[in-house]
């Protein structure tokens, strides 16, 4: 079973919540001081090396402006193009059967 923090679907996020701030033009460092945290949890975060909780993520997404539900929608478009993915429908429909055995 993949750990959660190596799924395709993490990384898609931690991808978008980085090209955001890339196109926001926040570097790390603003970023970091706009969530009063450090540089280098901002860097470990999106690298994968570090796990972001619910609250981090939304406090991610208010300090670049950004409102979840516009992340959402973007992300559910980058989540739906993976699904032509072969690989990824395969885990998919893994983790589906295991779902729906009695």
């Amino acid at each position: 079973m993949t750990k959660p923090l190596n799924s395709e679907n993490y990384k898609a996020i931690l991808r978008l919540l980085r090209e955001m701030r890339e196109e926001l033009e926040v570097s790390q460092i603003v970023l970091s001081e706009r969530m009063d945290v450090t540089q280098t949890f901002i860097s470990k975060c999106e690298r994968g090396d570090r796990r972001i909780d619910v609250l981090e993520f939304l406090t991610w997404l208010d300090a670049l402006g950004v409102p979840a539900e516009a992340f959402i929608s973007r992300l559910n478009r980058v989540v739906q193009i993976g699904k032509g993915n072969p690989e990824l429908r395969q885990r998919r429909s893994v983790h589906k059967n295991r779902n729906t055995r009695s």
